[in-house]
């Protein structure tokens, strides 16, 4: 996809979550209807064929992109198949491709997976989205989503190509992403098996993301020892095909009406829509099913609540005041503290997957400290300052205190100065750090911010990031990552550019290049390296212990 003025670029709402001083909503829960390379070098002599050796299909590609494998497609027509929710009418083509891992000494031949997928079924114009209290499986639905279990099994997909026939990049970035993240696979793929058909649904972000996972299918581990070797390492990619229904879910959601044209370019303000949206929709069920309030609110539960990173946010509370949600704990040393939640936190899947919970505290001299916890799905990390040179240094940043002005006594009435601090007070399975690198300029235009911000496939989250609850309750082994997924943004400009997605693939305990259509290896030193201009966006991390093999 060629650099455009409206490909990859971040709306206005966007803009304002890359500043440490201007508010976001919820800390990572979007309002949802508010408005927001060179690929790296190939393993050992890869190509990218179809089994029949016709001739390469041409494709678009990012300017800064140089295409070192040739790729050859043939279109293969496949039966239809309906989705589960039955909302979804019609087929699309799709085109087979092949990568071939293999050891420069001996010649690999191309294993094909045993389960070809058929081509996506796409959404229909007339497909009706109803409230929870009209859809007909809804107490079903909230039933299974109130006592179901997170599976967090790794498992090896065939992977496949998605078309973009517009700006949809960040979109296709988004959704592989997603689906290279175990425990969201396989809720949406057991999603699936459930009875649940039904001409109107008031899950529609659901449905089509049950019809996306139902795409991919598993493929045979490759013998680990040739793996580790670099012999015989094989993957075959699936039919490529274009994830239409996810595009037409938007036209019948209240997302941004930009998303819906093709217009919004930003993948972490998208992420953040849908899994808000997601986590709305889930909640609403089982709040049916259960007997509790009927619906979610526009924000998901999750009131509104300034950025923790606002240097100006709340600077007309009353320091020694105690409103009436909040309790009394013992902090360090046996000092009071006073906290307040900005809500009960639902747990939905999709909650329990990606939420955390931010700690905010003010603190002055001679009073009790205050504090607020905040849930977010993605942690906002500011990069502009000089010393931020690194993930790590991003979150010892973002852990700073800070002194902040204008703040009055309640019982003297006089201005005093008081000490701000963020800490991580729940982390979650899956922790998405987002990057901010669009950033305003003096002039008040936005520019995207390219430096190397260093970063490790390892990412452990020491006691110092943590608040006194947090170093109380996690273990060292509930606080260690690993990294399985990047969405990288290309391009020099913030109104323009391109998105990819690297995903690590446990079939070939190997990294993987996603590029619309195109799937390339990738070495594990090149998705780490600094490539400009060429960002990291968004880094998936999941948790070590929970990695376990299916």
């Amino acid at each position: 996809m060629t650099e455009q003025s409206h490909a990859g670029g971040p709306s206005e709402a966007a803009l304002a979550k890359s500043l440490p001083s201007l508010p976001a909503t919820e800390a990572g829960f979007p309002v949802l209807n508010s408005g927001q390379g060179k690929p790296a070098s190939l393993i050992n002599g890869v190509s990218t064929l179809n089994q029949t050796g016709t001739a390469p299909a041409t494709d678009s590609a990012e300017e800064t992109s140089e295409r070192k494998s040739q790729t050859v497609n043939t279109t293969a027509a496949a039966p239809p198949k309906m989705s589960w929710a039955n909302l979804f009418k019609g087929t699309s083509s799709s085109s087979p491709s092949v990568v071939v891992y293999k050891d420069d000494t001996e010649k690999s031949v191309p294993v094909v997976s045993q389960s070809v997928p058929t081509p996506p079924v796409t959404m229909s114009a007339s497909s009706e989205v109803v409230s929870v209290d009209n859809d007909s499986v809804a107490t079903k639905l909230g039933e299974y989503l109130s006592t179901v279990s997170l599976v967090h099994a790794s498992v090896a997909l065939q992977p496949r190509g998605l078309v973009n026939k517009a700006n949809w990049c960040y979109v296709n970035a988004t959704l592989q992403a997603l689906v290279a993240c175990p425990p969201f696979y396989h809720l949406f793929k057991n999603l699936a098996e459930l009875p649940l058909s039904r001409s109107a649904s008031s899950t529609p972000i659901l449905d089509s993301l049950v019809q996306f996972t139902s795409e991919f299918h598993k493929q045979e581990r490759q013998d680990r020892s040739n793996v580790r070797r670099g012999k015989h390492v094989e993957l075959v990619p699936g039919p490529i095909f274009e994830p239409e229904y996810v595009y037409k879910m938007l036209q019948h959601t209240k997302v941004p009406s930009s998303f819906k044209h093709g217009l919004q370019e930003d993948a972490e303000e998208f992420l953040s829509c849908v899994l808000d949206g997601l986590h709305e929709e889930m909640l609403a069920a089982i709040r049916h099913a259960t007997g509790g309030e009927n619906g979610a609110s526009p924000t998901n539960g999750y009131p509104i609540a300034s950025n923790p990173s606002d240097n100006n946010a709340d600077t007309t509370d009353d320091v020694g005041s105690m409103d009436e949600d909040e309790w009394q704990e013992v902090g360090p040393k046996n000092r009071g503290a006073h906290t307040r939640k900005t809500s009960m936190i639902a747990k939905t899947p999709i909650a329990k997957m990606f939420s955390g919970l931010i700690r905010s505290a003010i603190m002055q001299a001679s009073s009790k400290e205050r504090a607020t916890l905040q849930p977010f799905f993605t942690l906002q990390l500011d990069i502009q300052g000089e010393k931020v040179n690194s993930v790590r240094e991003a979150l010892e940043h973002f852990v700073s205190k800070e002194s902040i002005q204008g703040f009055t006594c309640s019982k003297t009435g006089e201005e005093v100065e008081v000490v701000k601090r963020i800490t991580l007070e729940e982390l979650p399975p899956v922790l998405i750090l987002h990057l901010k690198c669009f950033v305003y300029d003096q002039t008040g235009g936005c520019q995207k911010l390219i430096k190397n911000i260093k970063f490790d496939v390892d990412l452990n989250i020491t006691k110092d990031l943590l608040s006194a609850t947090g170093r109380s309750k996690l273990q060292q082994a509930q606080r260690v990552y690993k990294l399985f997924a990047v969405v990288f943004h290309h391009g020099k400009k913030a109104t323009g550019g391109h998105y990819t997605t690297d995903v690590f693939h446990p079939g070939i305990n190997g990294w993987v290049h996603m590029d619309d259509s195109r799937i390339l290896p990738v070495q594990e030193i090149d998705v780490l390296n600094y490539h400009p201009p060429k960002m990291p966006y968004l880094l998936y991390y999941r948790r070590r212990d929970l990695a376990t093999s299916s």
